[in-house]
């Protein structure tokens, strides 16, 4: 609305008594406001189209003159004047949408007296108004950096309107409002493939642009075209998987969502969250809780250990019953590398991490691993993991290779054959022979150097005894002397071994010689 005549009866007797005075001189003001209201720290600039409107198309109908002229208060010659007021001043103001603060003018005008005296009631209105729309507007939207996360779909309660004039077909067009927010995109009916007028139901919403929103939200729906509001509800989840629809679940877990105890909503999106596990700052968002409440019923969870904390930085949490199921995943993949490995102590620990489900938080392998160690359920090498229960039992025929392999590394001393030889020597399967020889390497009874080439572990420490009692009265150890504290070994032996002590840091390499290593 334009009228001239929204304004203060003040304002048009002042404007009667400028032009009985001839005072036509140029004048100024500027608007702003003194002081916040409550609970604001600033306020959104808004209005300044409405107001140039009104400027611009600002004069007196004979209609408002012949007004005016029946109340009796104005002159009729002032009257005549006023049909051909028009505003002709200028104005300067911050743009729409601006910031701004106490004290710090967001218009001024610059006009003729009567004119600026005329437009001031109305133009305060103006500004007042929108300014207050849009900073409730800006303040209902704002969040903390992180409180929120776009989403490209949405779970919701839906109802369609009774006066819908027929059903409403699954993968429907239609125009999301929530918000200062209208997005497209497509209605996934969950349990149907069409609703009733009247009947509501559950759904995701498929957009075309992300959107931010929280539990408990309410939105409208509108068709696409033509444009009219078809029903609408409350989200349920703010950011949800990609849900296949008719899977009873899923269904079954929206209706549960909707209207349930706090803590059994927390619980329900936790264990939905899977091994992945879900964050404090998700859990904000699908439960609308505030932060004080929904940390005191996460204490509680964590407190009856319904709940397992799996990063503390992230605040990241799993469900009992997920934590549960990896424990099951680890005792199942020893058991069976237990049976096919039946002479290794333990199954290397990446092996075991490689069995993990690929959505699991990485963090919960060692949590699981610590957990069934103070259950008593598992014993942890610093490389290799193994079920308590786990024995190494060989078999008559193991038992005897194993005898014969370590009788010919101790009885070759410094100068052993290569494992391959023994292997062929010995007429024993590869595979059972490469097993027994690990055993032996994990029992400390035998050493390897390199591939293939392996030592019997006394012989390597009465070597080692002789290079301690050499450093004991000279510094620096020749290829050659070495050579002598092996009682004469090979090339093809001795390089491997002095490797061994400088990888052992026993030794270090300087140049061509050895020299203790020193702690």
């Amino acid at each position: 609305m334009t009228s001239v005549l929204l304004t203060d009866l003040y304002q048009l007797t002042m404007l009667q008594a400028y032009w009985h005075e001839g005072m036509e001189e140029t004048a100024a003001f500027e608007l702003f406001v003194r002081t916040f209201p409550p609970n604001r720290n600033f306020l959104i600039a808004a209005g300044l189209e409405q107001t140039l409107e009104y400027l611009e198309h600002l004069a007196f109908t004979d209609e408002e003159c012949e007004f005016l002229a029946q109340s009796g208060l104005f002159d009729p010659k002032f009257i005549d004047q006023l049909k051909s007021f028009r505003f002709t001043g200028d104005v300067d103001a911050m743009p729409e949408g601006t910031v701004f603060f106490p004290n710090e003018p967001i218009l001024r005008v610059v006009a003729p007296l009567p004119q600026a005296q005329l437009v001031e009631t109305r133009l305060i209105n103006l500004l007042q108004f929108q300014t207050l729309i849009a900073s409730k507007a800006a303040r209902c939207v704002l969040a903390a950096p992180g409180a929120l996360k776009p989403s490209y779909m949405v779970d919701v309660s839906f109802h369609y309107l009774a006066s819908a004039a027929k059903p409403l077909k699954n993968r429907t067009r239609v125009r999301f409002h929530t918000g200062t927010s209208e997005i497209l995109g497509n209605l996934i009916l969950l349990e149907a493939d069409e609703v009733a007028p009247g009947e509501a139901t559950v759904a995701q919403l498929r957009l075309d642009a992300p959107v931010a929103v929280v539990k408990g939200d309410h939105y409208v729906v509108r068709s696409y075209s033509p444009v009219r509001t078809i029903g609408g509800g409350t989200v349920l989840h703010p950011i949800p998987p990609k849900h296949k629809r008719l899977q009873a679940e899923v269904v079954s877990f929206l209706k549960a969502v909707a209207d349930c105890p706090s803590e059994e909503l927390l619980l329900r999106h936790i264990a939905q969250a899977g091994f992945a596990g879900i964050s404090f700052a998700e859990l904000r968002l699908v439960s609308a809780l505030t932060d004080k409440t929904l940390e005191s019923h996460l204490q509680g969870l964590l407190s009856r250990r319904a709940i397992i904390l799996v990063d503390r930085e992230q605040r990241t949490f799993v469900h009992e019953e997920r934590f549960r199921e990896l424990v099951g995943i680890v005792t199942g993949a020893l058991t069976r590398y237990h049976r096919e490995n039946p002479l290794k102590s333990g199954m290397p620990k990446e092996e075991l991490k490689s069995r993990f489900p690929r959505s699991a938080d990485p963090r919960l392998f060692p949590l699981v691993l610590q957990q069934m160690v103070r259950e008593g359920a598992l014993l942890q090498e610093e490389k290799t993991v193994r079920l308590k229960t786990h024995e190494i039992a060989l078999a008559s025929d193991q038992e005897s290779l194993r005898g014969e392999i370590l009788r010919l590394y101790r009885e070759s001393g410094l100068q052993p054959p290569f494992f391959r030889d023994i292997v062929q020597s010995l007429k024993a399967d590869p595979r059972q022979a490469k097993d027994v020889l690990n055993l032996l390497i994990e029992e400390g009874k035998i050493v390897r150097t390199k591939e293939d080439l392996f030592f019997d572990a006394e012989a390597i420490e009465a070597l080692r005894q002789r290079m301690l009692a050499f450093f004991a009265h000279t510094p620096e150890m020749t290829p050659a002397q070495f050579k002598e504290l092996t009682g004469g070994a090979p090339r093809k032996f001795l390089i491997p071994l002095l490797e061994y002590f400088d990888g052992k840091n026993f030794t270090l390499r300087v140049g061509d010689v050895r020299k203790l290593r020193r702690a």
